[in-house]
């Protein structure tokens, strides 16, 4: 149906831009491979770059690194050091039915949970 609106791909895309975002700050040129491509429907189609910035932990690492940059750098070296990095300073990671985003979800995942969101 044309002008429908999902929640959930508006606030997935939204997300993603976000932590893009933080990894790139205005004074880092964000390299092209990391634009999200919006299709005919305006739903976000994630590129190969973006999906594998997420699940190698590049991003999340990058976007950490810039909002907590008193940090030292080997804090946010994997998915396991993120998570339990954001939980000691009070940000919960849930995905989308508000359940803790732990390193087991993400193995069983299969390397990453796209829907989850910072909280």
């Amino acid at each position: 149906m044309v002008n429908e609106f999902s929640h959930e791909k508006s606030k997935l895309s939204a997300s993603i831009s976000w932590i893009i975002s933080k990894a790139f700050p205005p004074q880092t040129p964000k390299p092209d491979i990391y634009n999200l491509i919006f299709d005919a429907n305006t739903e976000c189609q994630l590129t190969h770059h973006v999906i594998r910035g997420l699940t190698s932990n590049n991003l999340y690492s990058a976007a950490c690194s810039t909002l907590f940059p008193n940090s030292r750098q080997e804090t946010w070296t994997d998915h396991d050091c993120i998570l339990r990095n954001l939980r000691r300073r009070g940000i919960p990671v849930l995905d989308e039915k508000g359940c803790q985003i732990t390193q087991t979800v993400l193995q069983r995942d299969e390397g990453g949970n796209l829907h989850s969101t910072i909280d």
